[in-house]
């Protein structure tokens, strides 16, 4: 962990500044057609100058051109809590699933626990059966977390895939 950073700069800065670079460069797989499929707090690394890495390249998929949706892959790769819906309702995985799994991290990130914490969830078939019974479920946002990271958040946790952004636009 880079102590600099995090004495320097208010928390919530942090979180902003590794947020961003997290979103560039998942702009870049992206846009080489690469989905990574395991975004979470344990693949992102810190160097000592505060700058992160994505790591952890053993889930990702090279996507085809004409892959859009959800049928871009049809398996379930990745870390169950930071999994996108569609990912552990309809094994759908794709770019956007991705960025369901950035604002899993992001909540991670300020609060020290996975999305669904809350929930007391002990086995992920618990989770998958809310999901699918409701179809409007999205992890909790802290109550501590400012306006703009509410909004942030509430972009990363559309339910319909067609209605989040993609990287570069976030």
């Amino acid at each position: 962990v880079c102590v600099c950073v995090c004495v320097c700069v208010p928390w919530g800065q942090v979180i902003r500044v590794y947020t961003r670079q997290l979103l560039l460069g998942l702009e870049v797989l992206h846009r080489n057609g690469i989905a990574h499929r395991d975004i979470k707090g344990a693949n992102v690394l810190v160097a000592n100058d505060g700058t992160i890495k994505l790591a952890d390249f053993g889930e990702s998929k090279k996507l085809s051109a004409s892959m859009t949706g959800l049928d871009e892959n049809r398996t379930m790769k990745g870390t169950p809590y930071f999994m996108a819906p569609e990912v552990l309702l309809e094994d759908g995985h794709g770019r956007r699933a991705d960025i369901w799994s950035v604002g899993a991290t992001v909540i991670a990130m300020a609060t020290g626990h996975p999305p669904w914490r809350e929930n007391g969830y002990r086995q992920i078939v618990q989770l998958v059966l809310y999901l699918g019974r409701n179809p409007e479920a999205v992890p909790g946002v802290p109550a501590t977390c400012s306006e703009p990271l509410r909004t942030f958040l509430s972009l990363c946790f559309q339910r319909d895939p067609s209605k989040r952004l993609l990287a570069a636009k976030l």
